[in-house]
């Protein structure tokens, strides 16, 4: 071997030297950027709630705070599904959010259409959910609704729903679904958005159908 050779050859051994150390150097950089990636993504993720059909035997309905029609004795089927394929009337991406129904099993069919909802408080005995402004298809076409006026509270007893409670905002209306042989009920205190106002008629109220008010007041 020449001196030449001695030469190249040893800086051809540091360049490959040097190749593994970046590569070392760049799959490390590569695997702290992913776990920046999922720790960022963890912190950012919305809380989720695990989808349930909750068969209510009574349901009580408050106005600005108190009860009034006496505690109703009939079934309804409170539900919270996953919002998978979107919802059909809305304009909704699929993943966002939730489903809330609820459904009068006495005649057989929905008692209110589908209301889609995002969780906006989750503890261990109560999940809050909140409806949001979003395009509603009517006999006019797509309008946008601000469905802020719909919220949803499930309670909890150790993991298992007891009760759930529809919140009617711009009406300042509750109805309180449970069973009769659950706890005594939640008190429901006058809504927040008691002042709320809306001076045109309500798009939601087209969307609805004709007469929804009555038709909701006697069906809930």
């Amino acid at each position: 071997m020449g001196f030449l050779d001695f030469i190249f050859g040893k800086k051809k051994d540091e360049q490959t030297k040097q190749s593994v150390c970046q590569t070392v150097s760049d799959k490390q950089a590569s695997k702290l950027a992913s776990q920046k990636i999922i720790q960022s993504q963890a912190g950012t993720l919305p809380p989720t709630i695990t989808p349930f059909a909750f068969k209510s035997d009574c349901h009580q309905r408050y106005e600005n705070g108190s009860e009034v029609m006496g505690l109703q004795q009939c079934i309804r089927t409170v539900s919270v599904e996953k919002n998978t394929n979107g919802c059909r009337g809305y304009k909704l991406n699929p993943g966002d959010g939730y489903i809330i129904k609820v459904y009068n099993d006495d005649l057989g069919k929905p008692n209110m259409s589908d209301k889609p909802m995002r969780i906006i408080s989750k503890a261990a005995e109560k999940v809050e959910l909140r409806g949001f402004p979003i395009e509603v298809q009517t006999p006019f076409g797509w309008q946008e609704v601000d469905y802020r006026d719909y919220g949803f509270t499930v309670y909890y007893d150790k993991g298992k729903v007891v009760k759930c409670v529809l919140h009617m905002f711009d009406r300042n209306v509750d109805l309180e679904y449970r069973k009769s042989d659950a706890s005594a009920p939640v008190k429901i205190t006058a809504n927040s958005n008691a002042n709320s106002q809306f001076s045109q008629p309500s798009v939601k109220a087209i969307a609805m159908g004709p007469h929804s008010n009555l038709v909701l007041m006697l069906r809930l």
